[in-house]
């Protein structure tokens, strides 16, 4: 394929001192929308389409795998109601999941009892309307639903009366980051929101202004928006707010968030807020019934349920792995200290707690997500209230058939039973319902996979040593079509030659956690690089790299701020250690992860040109500079330090891909970026400025570089809520670009 031919890209004189730096950024004009900018961005989309459409692989072969993996029936986790489960499905041939009920005495059998509650395809003609957050109240009479369009972190609220299957009020506007929590009675909820935003329509979720002043809000049902009461302000206006109704439906539990892994609690009594009085209730009648619970940042607290008073949290101060704590908050609190008492150790060797909810009649049952290297088991534990402080004893361990990611986890204080939505590397999974009682499971659905031969792929974990001895959990997937060599390291031929193509993914941020779920588009791009491949194998990898959760918060604080080039050294570790191996050859190593991981990849790629063979980085936070600017960004500071702090700003320059490309004296490999333009979350400046960089100052000077593209989606955003026919668009691009350049 001839070299690619980029579109001139304006550079202008701008520079500023930050810290005594002088710091260069001629594309600045790249982050306003204006008319040069659009035309920009087609022309780009020219060049890419170009490359795109010229590539040489089985095109629409694994356009077909992709339909056909990503079509294929999928379920959310059931929840159950006084009189019915309710539960999410997507079938083939629908863009969205839609929301079902199905009459318990019925719910095990089949799908075809299942009755619509509420479809999002009806609210967009092309399927960018998606369901995100939903809440029924207690008696399951009304349920709330937050939709996003074209993938904006945006929402409305819609609130479905389930008897009619009619909408009740009109849709609550300007909602960011929340859930919906229900009083007992089912009167109104709590939601939070921002202020309402300077655009409105299609153009919601393409603005980048930073988002301020979240707040709690309390909306009455039958009543209009405009009467809806701010219950909670933070202390600082970039701080998100929560909102949870306790169990026994007496009081709110509040919580401000600094950043995404820290928090405060706050506790209210709800008969004290005045939210049944005819007039609102004035600011300082809600501040005074507001008792502060925890009063530091230097942790995270999550509300898992109570009895009465009592209150049980799940936490990691005081155990980096986390452990759960009691709190008796006999309000009112009169100034003095809360005293915690631990209700649950940190769990032995390297077991992470990652979730806890108290379930089952009386509050007297307990069941946990455990993070056990990276694979997740569950534990069920009884209760006991009687004693001066909660105890719990383990009576059951629910038992999977392989490694496996618990996708999700739904069950109450109202019911004997919890149900289990679970996945593996190679499989879609299980719903199980689980009994308190006998401590019995049963399937509710086994999830089908279709479009790819489920016998040619295995799964393993291995663990890599880091640069500095640390050893790495790494998940590998192998597919073997026809005679291939075996998934096994120990069958390369005697001459050690391999010609394998790997595509390694990793994250590496926010105590977020790269468990073995399942990702059908993995499946489908492993089996066609297999048959693309002269050795009819392929592998994909997933580096568990510090960042991550992994290992609770030391693993995540071992590469935060000063420290983030850690997780960078770990990923490029695992890079060399599947060439050492002999799984691949740099030639053959593709990279990929997104958001986060786009800045992972991109970082890699710039320090390590000559280790991979191909990069796609999508969403990318790439301007380490600028990044907390924009929309959320400023809650991205903890994680990966603030360019106002002159010692974070020194580690940030030192591995900004959009600053550091600029500098490069040698080519980059194949590259394609991909950003959407209703990304509020990484707003697409970042990939522009980065393109226009990596072109000017590296596709055109070195001749060795690969190709640097720009994928733009439109009526899209960061990821969720995206609609099946643009996945399936997006995974026959962005990996047959993977196939073109490493399968050879």
């Amino acid at each position: 394929m001839a070299r690619v031919v980029y579109p001139e890209t304006k550079q202008q004189d701008v520079e500023e001192a930050l810290h005594g730096i002088n710091v260069k950024d001629p594309f600045r004009w790249l982050e306003e929308e204006t008319d040069e900018r659009e035309e920009w961005i087609i022309k780009q989309k020219e060049v890419t389409d170009e490359f795109l459409g010229g590539m040489r692989y089985e095109k629409d072969k694994l356009k077909e795998r992709a339909k056909k993996v990503s079509s294929s029936v999928k379920y959310g986790t059931p929840r159950e109601l006084p009189s019915f489960f309710a539960i999410t499905r997507r079938r083939e041939s629908e863009d969205q999941f839609i929301l079902y009920t199905v009459a318990k005495h019925t719910a095990f059998a089949d799908d075809d009892a299942f009755e619509t509650l509420f479809d999002p395809h009806k609210l967009s003609g092309d399927g960018t309307a998606a369901m995100g957050s939903i809440s029924f109240d207690r008696s399951g009479q009304r349920v709330a639903i937050g939709v996003s369009y074209s993938g904006s972190d945006w929402r409305e609220v819609r609130i479905i009366d389930v008897k009619s299957r009619q909408e009740i009020d009109a849709p609550l506007k300007w909602v960011k980051f929340s859930s919906t929590s229900w009083l007992k009675d089912g009167s109104g909820f709590f939601y939070a929101r921002y202020p309402e935003p300077s655009v409105d329509g299609e153009k919601m979720g393409t603005e980048t202004n930073a988002n301020e002043s979240h707040r709690v809000c309390f909306h009455a049902i039958g009543t209009p928006q405009s009467d809806d009461v701010e219950v909670y302000f933070p202390t600082d206006p970039k701080y998100t707010t929560s909102a949870t109704v306790s169990d026994c439906g007496a009081y709110v539990v509040f919580s401000s968030y600094q950043g995404t892994d820290t928090n405060n609690v706050e506790v209210a009594r709800i008969s004290e807020l005045g939210l049944s009085e005819s007039s609102k209730p004035s600011e300082v009648k809600i501040r005074a019934s507001v008792h502060t619970v925890v009063d530091h940042f230097s942790s995270i607290y999550n509300y898992i349920g109570n009895n009465d008073t009592r209150m049980l949290f799940l936490t990691n101060n005081g155990a980096s792995r986390s452990r759960i704590v009691e709190i008796d908050i006999q309000l009112p609190f009169n100034g003095s200290k809360i005293d915690q008492k631990e209700v649950l150790a940190e769990l032995p060797g390297t077991d992470v707690i990652q979730s806890a909810a108290v379930v089952g009649k009386d509050s007297s049952h307990m069941l946990l997500s455990i993070n056990h290297d990276v694979k997740n088991i569950a534990k069920h534990y009884e209760i006991d209230w009687t004693g001066s402080v909660a105890s719990v004893n383990m009576v059951h361990e629910i038992e999977f058939e392989e490694p496996v990611c618990i996708d999700g986890m739904s069950g109450d204080i109202t019911y004997q039973r919890v149900f289990f939505r679970y996945s593996t590397l190679t499989s879609p999974g299980k719903i199980l319902s689980y009994d308190l009682e006998n401590h019995t499971a049963q399937p509710f659905r086994i999830i089908p996979l279709e479009g790819v031969d489920a016998s040619i792929f295995s799964s393993e974990q291995v663990f890599y040593p880091s640069n500095d001895g640390t050893m790495i959990p790494l998940f590998l997937i192998h597919a073997r079509v026809g005679t291939g060599n075996s998934s096994t390291e120990e069958s390369v031929g005697a001459d050690g030659v391999v010609t394998r193509p790997v595509l390694l993914y990793g994250y590496g941020g926010f105590n977020i956690s790269l468990s073995p779920f399942f990702a059908g588009s993995r499946l489908a791009l492993l089996q066609t690089m297999a048959e693309a491949s002269p050795t009819a194998t392929a592998t994909y990898a997933v580096a568990n790299i510090r960042g991550g959760g992994e290992y609770g918060e030391k693993w995540h604080k071992a590469a935060v701020k000063e420290k983030k080039q850690q997780a960078f050294s770990d990923f490029i570790a695992a890079g060399e250690f599947l060439v050492q191996r002999k799984y691949t050859t740099p030639d053959r190593l593709a990279i990929n992860g997104g958001s986060n991981g786009g800045l992972l990849v991109a970082a890699c790629a710039i320090q390590r040109p000559d280790l991979f063979g191909c990069v796609i980085c999508d969403v990318g936070v790439l301007d380490m500079l600028r990044f907390h600017k924009f929309t959320i960004g400023h809650a991205w500071t903890p994680d990966f330090g603030s360019p106002d702090v002159e010692s974070e700003f020194k580690a940030l320059l030192a591995y900004s891909p959009y600053h550091k490309v600029m500098e490069m004296d040698k080519g980059l490999p194949p590259m394609l970026l991909l950003t959407a333009d209703h990304d509020d979350r990484v707003v697409p400046l970042h990939s522009f400025k980065f393109v226009a960089a990596a072109q000017s100052f590296v596709g055109k000077k070195f001749e060795s570089s690969g190709p640097i593209l720009l994928r733009v989606d439109l009526k899209a955003g960061h990821g969720a809520g995206k609609s099946v026919s643009k996945v399936v668009e997006e995974i026959t691009e962005k990996f047959g670009f993977a196939i073109h350049h490493i399968c050879h």
